[in-house]
């Protein structure tokens, strides 16, 4: 708890108080958030509290109008900043989607082929796919999981599921119904 308060003073300093230090953090954030923790959260952080500064120095009566426009351009910069990485996060998810149907629809030819789904990914390749793809190109949590739910060769259910905001939020494929559905 103390690791992510201090992560939060840091965040409040670089926000208060913008220099080629705060910027540094603010991108060390950014790059963590969005390559390390792919979640979104810390940019969400400084989304919000980036936009609040832009209104408090919109509505200031600071009567230095070059310090109340820096404070402005500051506070843009950084949101535009955890904007992209909310949108690059979003992006990647939605690859993650695209490469699923890819490896769902190799699934659906094997059983087309053998009269049931693999027991597990690796035996798609390489008739059905060259390599299994990892779900996501950036950060951690980015493997497609592979599950199969049933006895003896019936598939009852069989299942391709990614990591959508790691550690819990996650997304799977029905294969027979070919519908999404979120698990957290």
């Amino acid at each position: 708890m103390n690791y992510l308060l201090n992560i939060n003073m840091l965040l409040i300093k670089a926000i208060q108080k913008p220099s080629l230090l705060g910027y540094s953090v603010a991108f060390t954030l950014f790059w963590l958030d969005g390559f390390v923790f792919s979640q979104g959260v810390l940019s969400g952080f400084i989304l919000f509290f980036s936009l609040g500064r832009f209104l408090l120095a919109s509505f200031s009566n600071c009567s230095d109008q070059a310090l109340k426009s820096r404070k402005k351009a500051d506070a843009l910069l950084l949101a535009i900043g955890a904007m992209a990485v909310i949108v690059m996060l979003r992006v990647n998810n939605s690859i993650a989607e695209t490469r699923i149907h890819l490896v769902a629809e190799a699934c659906r030819q094997y059983k087309a082929s053998h009269g049931h789904y693999p027991q597990k990914l690796e035996e798609l390749v390489p008739k059905f796919l060259t390599g299994i793809p990892d779900a996501k190109p950036f950060g951690n949590f980015n493997k497609i999981l592979y599950l199969r739910i049933g006895k003896n060769d019936v598939d009852d259910d069989t299942l391709l599921e990614y990591v959508a905001i790691p550690p819990f939020s996650r997304r799977f494929l029905r294969l027979e119904t070919n519908q999404w559905h979120e698990l957290d």
